[in-house]
């Protein structure tokens, strides 16, 4: 059986039926001819020789809730990664009665900016990037800190370097890169004719095309757009044709960033990067990378993301990657995978056939 285009696929399955990643897994095992079994919106199995291999949005048995449940532990990721030579921004981490030490942190050892975020709790929640000045710093602890609203006994924020420079978003399957992706803050294009304003509503009617991007429209508030603030222009301004207006200065998605494929221009060495991120981390096959040039011959990893979203398929400019179809080829193709199914289906000597199934499943992100 095989499956309609994955367009066609998500546009009758998503949102109603289930998730974007999820449907992407989907589509990836129908069209290799498998029959999945679909529990919830974010969960389908498939049956294997082995048992039973169930996925949860992108994730399955070989991205181990441990390291996926790092992605929530900041500084301890960043101590696995720092302990095993891989490089991360400078940071340290400060308990709720420790402002001012951290503020001494930030402003002495460190230097402005600086990103201030809690350090147990998943990304964005209570994120400050580029903070620069002692007043927006203490802004900043008060949001990271009210994060955590009574989730914790012990709130921890985590002050760090803000990695300046160019950032992409690498997924790595194994010892792979898959697809990377950097995202551009987001600007418009003038045509002469059209205001800012509207022609952030054209960028986001284009947007709604896109399944994934579709949920971050770019902001219409200018207190939401700092550089366009900051170069002093209005919503109302009327650009010249071909002139490029930068709206914000944060390259996130949410933020109305747009996605770039940059896989085959990905050096080398960010792709070795990439891989040895995600081997250090136990249990994890496969993840997200976020890697920023600072410059100066120097990259530094922000996050290995246990847990990514299906970016490198919906890019706004390039060609689209296949990560969930890498996915399924992982377990289709590697090699503790082909041992066990080998062992599985193979009979005893003494001609009965028995078969010891291995019940994988994943755990909820």
């Amino acid at each position: 059986m095989s499956a309609p285009s994955i367009e066609q696929f998500v546009h009758d399955n998503v949102p109603g039926r289930c998730s974007l990643a999820s449907a992407l897994i989907e589509h990836a095992l129908i069209n290799r001819g498998y029959e999945v079994q679909r529990y919830n919106q974010n969960v389908v199995t498939v049956p294997h020789p082995s048992g039973l291999i169930a996925f949860d949005h992108l994730n399955g048995p070989d991205s181990s809730v441990v390291a996926r449940s790092v992605r929530a532990l900041r500084d301890v990721q960043q101590l696995v990664l720092a302990r095993a030579g891989v490089p991360v921004p400078a940071w340290a981490t400060f308990s709720a009665g420790q402002t001012e030490q951290a503020a001494h942190f930030a402003a002495t050892e460190l230097g402005w900016p600086v990103a201030v975020r809690p350090a147990r709790l998943a990304p964005p929640k209570g994120a400050s990037d580029r903070v620069s000045t002692d007043e927006e710093f203490d802004a900043a602890w008060r949001r990271a800190m009210a994060a955590y609203d009574g989730r914790t006994r012990r709130r921890v924020v985590i002050v760090e370097e803000a990695a300046l420079g160019a950032r992409v978003h690498v997924f790595v399957v194994r010892s792979s890169v898959v697809a990377a992706t950097q995202v551009v803050p987001a600007h418009v294009v003038g045509d002469g004719q059209a205001s800012v304003a509207e022609l952030i509503d054209r960028r986001n009617v284009q947007r709604a095309r896109n399944p994934f991007l579709r949920r971050h429209p770019v902001p219409r508030r200018l207190r939401r757009l700092d550089a366009l603030q900051a170069a002093g222009r209005a919503l109302t301004d009327v650009p010249a044709a071909g002139e490029r207006v930068e709206l914000g200065t944060s390259p996130t998605v949410v933020s109305g960033g747009d996605l770039v494929d940059v896989t085959e221009q990905l050096p080398p060495h960010q792709r070795e990067l990439a891989v040895r991120a995600v081997s250090v981390l136990p249990g994890l096959e496969y993840a997200a990378v976020d890697i920023v040039d600072a410059g100066a011959d120097r990259c530094v990893v922000t996050r290995v993301d246990g847990f990514p979203q299906p970016w490198a398929h919906f890019p706004s400019v390039g060609a689209p990657r296949d990560v969930a179809g890498a996915i399924v080829e992982h377990y289709l193709g590697a090699p503790r995978w082909i041992a066990t199914r080998q062992t599985a289906t193979t009979p005893p000597a003494d001609g009965s056939l028995r078969v010891e199934p291995l019940l994988l499943s994943s755990a909820p992100g």
